[in-house]
């Protein structure tokens, strides 16, 4: 039988593993076999004697090899492991099947599956691609195909210039062979834009139908495959084009992934996500008419300031805003109302113009404009209510204001109708029973009836209580007052 399920049925002293590339041992086929799909990880080859005469020419010098090279296959069986991985079954039995059953050793060479939309495949003689379209075809109007579908394949093993895509066509099964998707270790930086383009596409409808978990994840997945890409080609033109379309990419996604963990209440991931598309955006503001921002400014990007420094810029701060607003346990309006205000005047007013042939790359400014003074009107709101609370506690605690008000009022009048009195600090007699002041030893300046009447001076004490006290140092209060 060809097919052998058991590598030591067939192991021999010279079998050795097939010299491949990296390249051609990724490229690992998707065949058709008995047992169902299969995975072709390893090929190996093993040379034997022929048993017969050699072949050899007029001079004696042999013509043909005398030994035969025969290509033994080890295949992962696709159905088999997904069969027993769905199993619930956990019995050791279950076990050993999986361990031995899911690897067959053929020296068959299976055909390919049939090819689907979205299949990586090997497409002979061009190189890698992926099936983008099949086309139903009528077999009475193109006679010279068997086949009744036409592949359409995207080249991805090489493009044009500035990253312009290949197309192919083909009517002939046999030259397309499936192979399973690269890993992202594997691919290679322009593969990695195309993964990350298709994680942004998918992610983008998972957010029209309101998925934003699984919006979230694909953005994410996108972010991360470009993350910590770096790229120095030969090629100036596909450079600058691969590192142009990796800030787009990073910005957008960012921005949207931020949008996705707000509206799950992820108020951390939303400012994390924003705070990195505005890094982003800072550093190429920062870089202004330099390659990579020229090359996104020109046609073949037909981006434009506004677009970059003023939507994508102003939603970033914006986004960081709403985190600060709607997060209840970090809630700062202050802080907030201070991102909306930069997003106003470094991004809204810079760009806002009344010029018609830039009114339609406006739209999306004056979108993030809308948005931005309704935030900011709400945080002026919820700002003011919160100074009022802390004012009502601050009272509760130390007392009222109005209170405090009217005790210093009382206390002024007293003042003032005691002036004269405040005046006397301390006094003592001298040897004539005269009162002389203690710092200077001098007479006090007497004052005139007339005057103390006008200063409604209360009438002095008796004789016999005054000589009573002036025999001791007498000290007056400010809120002393007499009778």
């Amino acid at each position: 039988a060809p097919a052998v399920l058991h590598m030591k049925e067939f192991a021999m002293n010279n079998i050795t593993q097939d010299n491949q590339t990296f390249e051609e041992k990724i490229t690992q086929r998707i065949v058709s076999t008995p047992y169902g799909r299969g995975l072709v990880v390893k090929t190996y080859y093993t040379k034997h004697l022929k048993p017969k005469q050699l072949d050899l020419d007029e001079n004696g010098d042999i013509t043909s090899d005398n030994s035969d090279t025969t290509r033994y296959y080890e295949i992962h069986l696709i159905d088999w492991i997904s069969s027993i991985n769905e199993s619930s079954s956990s019995s050791l039995g279950t076990n050993n099947i999986k361990a031995k059953a899911t690897t067959l050793y053929t020296t068959e060479d299976y055909p390919s599956v049939q090819p689907k939309i979205g299949d990586d495949v090997l497409f002979i003689p061009f190189g890698r691609g992926i099936i983008s379209n099949a086309i139903q075809t009528d077999n009475n109007k193109d006679s010279s195909s068997s086949d009744p579908v036409k592949y359409e394949i995207t080249l991805t093993s090489w493009r044009l210039a500035s990253g312009c895509r290949v197309k192919c066509y083909s009517f002939a099964t046999s030259k397309i062979q499936v192979v399973r998707k690269k890993r992202l270790v594997e691919m290679k930086p322009p593969e990695k834009i195309d993964y990350a383009l298709q994680k942004k596409k998918e992610a983008s409808e998972h957010f029209k139908n309101k998925n934003f978990g699984d919006a979230l994840r694909q953005y994410a997945l996108a972010v991360d495959s470009v993350r910590y890409l770096s790229y120095a080609g030969g090629d100036k033109v596909n450079e600058t084009h691969i590192r142009s379309t990796l800030l787009e990419i990073m910005v957008t996604c960012c921005n949207n992934a931020s949008t996705c963990s707000l509206k799950i209440k992820n108020y951390a991931s939303c400012e994390q996500y924003a705070k990195n598309a505005l890094l982003l955006l800072d550093a190429l503001y920062n870089k202004r008419g330099m390659t990579i921002h020229s090359y996104l400014i020109s046609k073949k990007k037909n981006l434009s300031d506004e677009k970059l420094f003023g939507e994508w810029r102003g939603k970033s701060l914006l986004m960081i805003a709403k985190s600060l607003f709607e997060n209840e346990k970090k809630q700062d309006f202050t802080q907030a109302i201070e991102y909306l205000n930069k997003a106003k005047k470094e991004c809204i007013e810079p760009y806002m113009t009344d010029d018609p042939s830039k009114q339609k790359a406006l739209a999306g400014l004056k979108s993030v404009q809308k948005e931005v003074l309704k935030l900011q009107r709400s945080c002026l709101l919820k700002k003011k209510e919160n100074d009022k609370k802390e004012k009502r506690r601050a009272q509760a605690m130390f007392g009222s204001s109005s209170n405090k008000s009217k005790k210093e009022t009382s206390t002024g009048t007293t003042q003032n109708n005691n002036t004269d009195y405040s005046k006397v600090v301390s006094t003592e007699m001298d040897d004539n029973g005269k009162a002389k002041n203690k710092e200077n030893g001098t007479a006090p300046t007497p004052v005139s009836d007339e005057t103390m009447t006008k200063e409604k001076t209360p009438a002095p004490a008796s004789s016999s209580s005054r000589k009573k006290s002036l025999g001791r140092r007498v000290s007056f209060r400010e809120d002393v007052s007499f009778t």
